[in-house]
């Protein structure tokens, strides 16, 4: 177990962990535009990214295989640190629990699971959307949930934050991309390893 990080010699940082958990069918730019200022303007320096298997609200799955998926995240990684590479002393883990647990992913079980495997005692971050703020009470163990996790939240309805405790907001550029726009052939959105791979595989065809 490790709590501590050396960025440089000589300077040692307190590792702080978040999660950033959705389908990501597939991962594409404005995904690594999030991540980027999620480093940039927030004291987290690990992320684990976790792609769920069964979304506990969106029962009928995705339209990628598990390994398509995690392929093109391992792959977005490593475009991710070129696109920014003033985050290189950052880290990104790409965490596939959800799909190899089966079955439907509750964000709960992953938190607990990830914080008992590093003996964390303190919260963790749970990155989402603001649009998903005024469902949260209807997640699976909401009330047990936030009292594992500091919210923090990203814009994307461009709407008057509301402050409230446990929430953290990322002050980021709204970009009008998704992944809706890669299925429909739009693969100009995505990073280039990425890219590549979908047309390689014939993806979304």
């Amino acid at each position: 177990m490790r709590l501590f990080i050396v960025i440089n010699p000589g300077q040692i940082v307190k590792i702080k962990r978040a999660i950033l958990g959705g389908s990501f069918d597939p991962i594409h730019l404005g995904h690594l535009h999030l991540i980027n200022c999620l480093f940039e303007q927030t004291d987290y320096n690990t992320l684990y990214i976790v792609p769920v298997n069964i979304n506990n609200f969106k029962r009928s799955g995705s339209h990628l295989s598990s390994r398509d998926r995690l392929a093109m995240l391992y792959l977005a990684k490593e475009d991710f640190y070129e696109l920014y590479p003033q985050n290189k002393a950052k880290k990104i883990i790409i965490d596939d629990r959800e799909i190899v647990r089966s079955g439907i992913s509750y964000t709960i079980d992953t938190v607990r699971a990830i914080k008992q495997e590093e003996n964390i005692k303190e919260k963790i971050g749970l990155v989402m959307g603001d649009d998903l703020i005024a469902d949260l009470k209807g997640w699976y163990k909401y009330t047990e949930l936030k009292d594992e996790v500091n919210f923090v939240v990203f814009n994307r309805l461009n709407k008057k934050k509301e402050k409230k405790e446990g929430l953290t907001y990322i002050d980021n550029e709204i970009i009008e991309v998704s992944s809706t726009e890669v299925r429909a052939g739009n693969f100009s959105v995505l990073s280039k390893r990425v890219a590549q791979y979908v047309r390689e595989k014939a993806l979304y065809n």
